[in-house]
């Protein structure tokens, strides 16, 4: 019991300490890490829905260029903008196929921390430059 209790207890002071604390470094390096997470739960969730077939415009077995967008995250100083990870959050993923000279666009979206990743846009980039919605 004492134990428990112990763990208990450090668990509420590091949930309430960052808080209370003028220095947000540890809890800004939490989100940081938090964050780099997400980043990689998206990705992985975009490759696997392209492996299945169900990446609109995208064939499966096709390669090419991928990029996730996401908010600015760091101020002119290099500080950490956001102390905590709120949800939903949302990410812009750009594809370029190789063979294709085509820009795909998705923004993918995760409304809490349990819950999945799922598409929530998609659209191709035509010759004109003008984005067209695919699905």
């Amino acid at each position: 019991m004492k134990a428990l209790f112990l763990n208990l207890s450090l668990v509420l002071l590091t949930v309430f300490l960052p808080a209370c604390s003028t220095d947000h470094s540890a809890q800004s390096a939490k989100s940081v890490d938090y964050y780099n997470k997400l980043l990689q739960q998206a990705t992985r969730y975009v490759y696997t829905v392209q492996e299945r077939g169900q990446l609109p415009g995208v064939g499966t077995g096709e390669h090419g260029h991928l990029e996730l967008q996401s908010e600015t995250l760091w101020d002119e100083q290099g500080h950490f903008l956001k102390q905590r990870i709120t949800f939903p959050v949302t990410f812009n993923v750009s594809l370029t196929p190789d063979q294709r000279a085509t820009e795909y666009r998705y923004k993918v979206s995760k409304t809490g921390e349990h819950a999945g990743w799922q598409i929530v846009g998609a659209w191709e980039k035509k010759k004109d430059g003008e984005w067209l919605e695919v699905r």
